[in-house]
């Protein structure tokens, strides 16, 4: 009775270990991607930074992943055209940014998450719309409680605005150059 029990263990032990799974990752090369792969799989950059998702034409294009070869910066979302257009990106000094992308960085609704640790004076985030990276208006909050809701310029506090300490109303009007000017 053992043998028998032993054998079938083995019969399928060999059969669904040793079957091609549809669902595995294809190893992407760059022959593939220069003859346009479209399909899902995952590419090896030769310095081993690696994306996994869906291909279009040769580019990444759909959901997919990107993680640097030293697992310090990180991006996941959707791809189009090989650019990420919507999702999250992780960076190396701890800051994540999620929202719509460019291939400028933060583009149209987004948000900016600071680590505790950093030495910024915005900390912890910021959120708003961006234009090629940079915040041009939204709402600023920074480490001691206070927050900013106004317009910037290459993400510090330009143009119309407000600065609340709790909910009280410190400054309202004009800055320039992160520096209130005039209400």
């Amino acid at each position: 009775m053992f043998s028998k029990v032993y054998l079938i263990f083995l019969f399928f032990l060999f059969t669904f270990c040793n079957s091609t799974d549809s669902n595995q990752i294809k190893l992407v090369s760059n022959d593939m991607l220069q003859k346009n792969y479209t399909g899902f799989g995952k590419y090896v950059h030769e310095n081993n930074d690696e994306y996994v998702g869906k291909f279009l034409n040769g580019k990444a294009h759909g959901q997919g992943k990107f993680v640097s070869f030293d697992g310090k910066y990180s991006e996941s979302g959707t791809y189009k055209n090989g650019v990420l257009v919507k999702g999250v990106v992780k960076f190396p000094n701890g800051i994540t940014q999620e929202g719509n992308f460019s291939k400028n960085g933060l583009e149209g609704i987004g948000k900016t998450i600071f680590p505790k640790q950093t030495k910024q004076l915005y900390e912890p985030t910021e959120e708003g719309v961006y234009v090629n990276g940079f915040l041009v208006n939204g709402v600023r909050t920074y480490s001691d409680g206070a927050r900013y809701e106004g317009e910037f310029r290459d993400s510090v506090r330009h143009g119309y605005g407000k600065l609340y300490l709790g909910d009280s109303l410190i400054f309202e009007g004009k800055w320039e150059s992160d520096y209130f000017v005039e209400d």
